[in-house]
């Protein structure tokens, strides 16, 4: 795991992300310290890592998450969730570039692959 500091609107969030031991692909993410216990926002932001966290254990591809989320007129996310997902995608594209670009394009495929059944699974039990 990695956890990260975001601070969002004047907030200090932390965001941890949990990697597959076998493949070093991030499988889970959540929000290890979020807003005020009972608060919407704190509600919130846990739904946000179960949701995030299933997306990634069903193969969603960060890359189709980043483009999915809110963003801003200049490009930034308009959440901390959107945050939380940009240090994802980095943290795949670095890995992907410490591998060959061949690589690196299997992994895409076989992560696309692997979503589309996801999702197959999860609509049909």
């Amino acid at each position: 795991t990695a956890t990260w500091n975001i601070e969002f609107e004047q907030q200090q969030l932390t965001g941890t992300i949990g990697y597959d031991p076998e493949t070093g692909i991030p499988r889970e993410a959540f929000f290890s310290t979020r807003a005020k216990a009972g608060t919407l926002l704190d509600g919130l932001l846990y739904d946000a890592g179960v949701l995030l966290s299933l997306a990634l254990q069903y193969g969603t591809p960060a890359t189709a998450l980043a483009k999915s989320v809110a963003r801003l007129e200049d490009g930034n996310p308009a959440s901390p969730v959107g945050e939380l997902i940009d240090v994802i995608v980095k943290e795949v594209e670095t890995a992907n570039q410490s591998n060959s670009q061949g690589a690196a394009d299997a992994d895409v495929q076989a992560e696309e692959d692997q979503a589309k059944e996801g999702a197959w699974e999860l609509f049909t039990g």
